[in-house]
């Protein structure tokens, strides 16, 4: 927080305890402090015990930003209309402060300053994180060389890395000596080199958490929107990133040093006893010295393969003759890939249409790659197309002109990611010996009904971001009957395997069961796949020996209600050697993936709900489901009805 007054602060926290005060018995694990300062400043603080996300807007304005406060954080907004400022969490208003005309600073005249007018609202800390909602980006694992391994969140086991895979919180890969990988996450990428560990220690809206006890990562940062934390963990120090810039941060293999290099940009060094900017074309070394970190000024290491690399990369992503540009929104991951393997075409009907150039004889869209069991969504497609990350997670498909193409949402506003874009069918009706799973594509006119933990502002905004032309979401999504829903290509792009192949996330183009179209025609549609993942469905497919490069740890997790307050300590949710410096909260230890794999088994399909996580992080039974089944399919009777 810059440039807040200190009868500012005096102010807050005389009105933050007495609200402290009122609630005694049973204070809020989240608390928010909210109000208008001086000229175009609100000031916004947390000032509980749990990180927040929240988003603000003008009352005449449309879109909300969002922002991530951690416990204890304040943080200033500017806003230059003269509207009155909303604060929302989990989708609604929480706080609607009109905006005032207080000068700022030399300007405000002789006397004291006041403090912001603030208005306390306590918040469930639940709600306060989004009601439970899934974020609405993941990184996307977009280019692989040499040997990678992947370790999912909450498992012991380790998988050969698959691209195109969905790495979310918890995830971690490492790249053995001449391993290189790229995680793509809308605006910026990170970039593996050889030898390197790396954990995605917390990845939401608004928060990238990495932890990197030894190895090299590159940053590239393209954008950053208001409120965006990315921070770096290592042994030595967090390394904050303050700008759009490039980035690279080494560790050796000891843990014992630390070297940082802005290249362009700028970066917040933390740790104990150490808070210190350094701008672009400084390089420094990091080192820890008894309870401090010692930071010494060194020549910047010449480039090497992973640096040319890099730049090639940053060359791909930043393509500025990309046509896809046009059409398709630049922050989300795998559009650069588009332009290279299709072609865009504009349709009468469903506006432009990105046509792949070179697909098999037959093809059909989720046909070709496996399924993984990724929480919090729980099954995810898991593409064999180089290309198919974007067009499998965004938009719709549809079949025009004897061709399928991609369909993508609405270029502005914020993308959200979605698992799969297809609704399944029940296999009982097809008149097979084995046991099946069946999907097929969602067209353009088609809602998406998740198969997860999710609120009604959640199911509004995926579909949103994801169609055109519609023009009440509200209505387009909440369909009473899925049975007698007209799906465009229910009928012509049904998938079948058996369930076995499913479970396991084997590939599904060597596994495809044939089945007669008039059995497709009757099959019903489910909710979702009543399949329990196996541990190879969990950790993305093939299974693989411990990698060299991977560093020994063992999970850390915080005690029920502990909270770390002050500076930085050397702490993190993962225990090294040398243990690594965070700046962020860090999320609890993942719960098991078999502790998580015998509750899923109570309803086959579904992941589990977040009281029900926080049960087996307690030691306690998972107990029952709280949200309804997505629209169940009523007996048919007849053939299928048209949309009204």
């Amino acid at each position: 927080m810059n440039n807040i007054s200190r009868a500012g602060l005096t102010a807050l926290a005389s009105l933050v305890s007495a609200t402290a005060a009122l609630g005694a018995q049973q204070a809020p694990a989240v608390q928010l402090a909210f109000g208008y300062e001086c000229g175009d400043r609100f000031l916004i603080k947390n000032d509980g015990s749990q990180p927040v996300t929240l988003e603000w807007k003008t009352t005449g304005g449309q879109d909300r930003s969002q922002l991530h406060l951690n416990a204890n954080e304040s943080r200033e907004i500017a806003s230059a209309s003269s509207d009155a400022v909303e604060l929302w969490v989990s989708g609604k208003v929480v706080a609607t402060e009109p905006k005032g005309n207080k000068a700022c600073g030399a300007n405000a005249g002789p006397g004291p300053q006041a403090g912001p007018a603030v208005v306390v609202r306590p918040l469930d800390a639940q709600a306060a994180a989004g009601g439970g909602d899934p974020p609405s980006r993941v990184a996307r694992l977009a280019s692989l060389q040499g040997n990678v391994s992947f370790q999912a969140s909450g498992s012991t086991e380790w998988g050969v890395a698959a691209l195109n895979s969905s790495i979310t919180t918890g995830d971690r890969l490492v790249a053995d000596d001449g391993g290189r990988a790229e995680l793509e996450i809308g605006p910026l990428a990170v970039r593996i080199g050889s030898s390197t560990d790396i954990t995605v220690t917390n990845l939401t809206d608004g928060l990238l958490q990495l932890g990197v006890p030894s190895g090299a990562t590159r940053l590239s940062v393209y954008r950053m929107n208001q409120g965006d934390t990315i921070e770096v963990d290592t042994p030595n120090g967090a390394v904050g990133i303050l700008a759009p810039g490039n980035y690279r941060i080494s560790t050796n293999t000891a843990g014992t040093a630390t070297i940082v290099s802005v290249e362009r940009g700028r970066v917040d060094l933390s740790g104990p006893n150490l808070s210190q900017i350094v701008e672009a074309g400084r390089t420094v070394r990091l080192t820890a010295d008894g309870n401090s970190v010692v930071v010494a000024n060194v020549p910047r290491p010449g480039p090497d393969g992973f640096d040319s690399w890099s730049t090639y990369r940053d060359g791909v992503l930043t393509n500025a003759t990309s046509a896809s540009d046009a059409y398709v929104s630049p922050d989300i991951p795998g559009v650069r890939d588009l332009d290279a393997n299709g072609r865009w075409e504009t349709d009468a009907v469903d506006g432009p249409v990105w046509y792949p150039t070179v697909v098999a004889a037959g093809w059909v869209p989720y046909r070709y790659g496996h399924w993984a069991w990724v929480e919090p969504w729980g099954w995810v497609w898991v593409a064999d197309e180089p290309w198919g990350f974007a067009p499998f997670h965004y938009g719709r498909w549809a079949f025009v002109s004897n061709r399928w193409g991609w369909v993508p949402g609405p270029r502005i506003g914020r993308p959200y990611y979605s698992p799969a874009l297809v609704a399944f069918a029940d296999g009982g009706g097809f008149g097979l010996s084995i046991g099946v799973s069946a999907w097929f594509p969602l067209g353009p006119r088609d809602p998406f009904l998740p198969w997860y933990h999710y609120d009604d502002r959640y199911l509004r905004a995926v579909n949103y971001a994801n169609v055109r032309g519609v023009g009440d979401i509200g209505v387009f999504v909440h369909v009473q009957d899925v049975e007698h829903f007209h799906y465009g290509y229910r009928t012509t792009a049904m998938t079948v395997v058996p369930t076995a192949a499913f479970a396991a996330g084997r590939p599904v183009a060597r596994e495809v069961v044939r089945v007669a179209p008039e059995r497709i025609a009757m099959a019903r549609i489910a909710p979702h796949p009543a399949v329990v993942p196996t541990r190879e469905a969990a950790i993305g497919g093939v299974i693989a020996p411990r990698p060299h490069a991977a560093v020994e740890r063992m999970a850390a997790a915080p005690m029920p209600g502990q909270a770390r307050v002050g500076p930085p300590t050397r702490t993190s949710v993962t225990q090294v050697p040398r243990p690594l410096v965070v700046r962020a909260q860090t999320p609890p230890a993942a719960v098991p993936f078999e502790t998580r794999q015998k509750a899923i088994a109570a309803h086959p399909g579904r992941p589990l709900e977040p009281q029900q996580i926080q049960n087996l992080r307690a030691g306690k039974p998972a107990g029952p489901q709280r949200d309804p089944e997505p629209p169940h399919p009523k007996p048919r009777a007849e053939p299928e009805h048209k949309k009204p």
